[in-house]
Parts: C-alpha cells; sequence; structure tokens
C-alpha cells in the first residue's frame, strides 16, 4: 500500500501550487476574522479535495486497470486513498494548531480545540470517497460542490452571527469529552466508510 500511497503523492504534485493557494487563502482568512471556524472549513475542503484529485487521475489515466494486473489486491487500491486522507489530515491538524495558536494565544486551548476541529474533515471525507469510486469523480463534482457550499455557508453564519469556536475554563473537562467523541465517530465513520468503499471496489467493473 505503501507504493499505492506515494503514487498519489507524486500525480498530487501537479496541483500543489493550487493546495497551497487554498491552504494560504483559509489560513489567512481565518487569522484576520480571528475565527477558527474558518479552519474547520478548511479541513473539510482539503481532505474531500484530494481524494477526489487523486481518484480522477487514475481515471483518465486508466490506472485501475493496469493496477489489477499488479500483486496488489483490490482492498489495498481502495484502502490507499483513506491513507492518503490520513496523512493529509495529520499535516492540516499541524496548521489548524498553528492558526489557532495565534488567535487564542494559549497553547492547551488552542491544542484542545483543534483535536475538536481536525477529525470533522476526516468524517466529510468518509462520507465522499465511497460517493468518488460508486459513481466516479464526474458525477461526484456535484456532491463536492454542494458540501463546499454548504461548508462555506456555516462558516459565514457563525461569522455574521458571532458564533466562534471557544473554550472557557469551565469547559475544559467538558470539552475533553466532546474532543473523544469527535474522534470516536470520526475512527467509527472511516472504518464503515473502508468497508463501503472495499465493498464497491471489488465488484466494479474496469
Amino acid at each position: 500500500m505503501r507504493g499505492l500511497v506515494i503514487k498519489d503523492i507524486l500525480n498530487l504534485r501537479q496541483q500543489a501550487k493550487i493546495y497551497v493557494g487554498i491552504m494560504v487563502l483559509f489560513f489567512v482568512v481565518g487569522i484576520l476574522n480571528e475565527d477558527a471556524s474558518y479552519f474547520g472549513s478548511f479541513s473539510s475542503v482539503f481532505i474531500m479535495l484530494i481524494p477526489m484529485t487523486s481518484i480522477a487521475y487514475d481515471e483518465r489515466a486508466k490506472w485501475d486497470r493496469y493496477a489489477l494486473t499488479m500483486p496488489v489486491s483490490r482492498a489495498d487500491i481502495a484502502n490507499s486513498k483513506y491513507a492518503m486522507s490520513i496523512l493529509v489530515l495529520i499535516v492540516v491538524t499541524l496548521l489548524i494548531a498553528i492558526g489557532n495558536f495565534i488567535i487564542i494565544k494559549d497553547l492547551g486551548e488552542s491544542l484542545l480545540l483543534t483535536l475538536t476541529i481536525a477529525p470533522l474533515g476526516l468524517i466529510v471525507s468518509d462520507i465522499f470517497i465511497p460517493t468518488l469510486y460508486r459513481f466516479g469523480t464526474e458525477k461526484s463534482r456535484a456532491l463536492f460542490l454542494g458540501l463546499f457550499v454548504l461548508i462555506m455557508i456555516i462558516g459565514f453564519l457563525g461569522n455574521k452571527f458571532d458564533i466562534h469556536f471557544s473554550l472557557g475554563t469551565g469547559m475544559f473537562e467538558s470539552r475533553g469529552l466532546m474532543v473523544a467523541l469527535v474522534w470516536a465517530v470520526a475512527a467509527v465513520a472511516t472504518v464503515v466508510s473502508m468497508a463501503i468503499s472495499r465493498r464497491i471496489y471489488e465488484i466494479k467493473d474496469f
């Protein structure tokens, strides 16, 4: 599977400028507005965008047909997109942590907020990847645009009505439980999503 992930990274280098631009946009807007909700939007959009671009490249190059002649299983090919998403999640989490620290200026609080926001992108990706395998990237673009618009609307409304991600001292303990809950949901969603994607890929005809 490591080779499959490296293949995706090499393919995605072509879109590196676009990804950096998206990262800079969300990062700067979030810091200028002093609103951490932008980082949650950034996490969701970016972790959706990477597997969609990767699968689009595979479809265009008819990679799957070629890959199935090699000693890799269909399950490994399907799982490699999740491995890629988790790598992106790690990078995104570090960026969110930096942004939150700049806004909040409190290491413990910004870390806890980061751990609450970061897995939301993974959950969105878990919903999106099986759709990509089932319908292909062209038909799934509508879903991506819909989710993108929804995320933007939520972020806009949160900013307009002054709804911010913040942590008071008295909320620290309950927020810790929320972090655990969000990560538990993300873990379960990933396991279920991987099973669905593997099933779809197993019966898919290339």
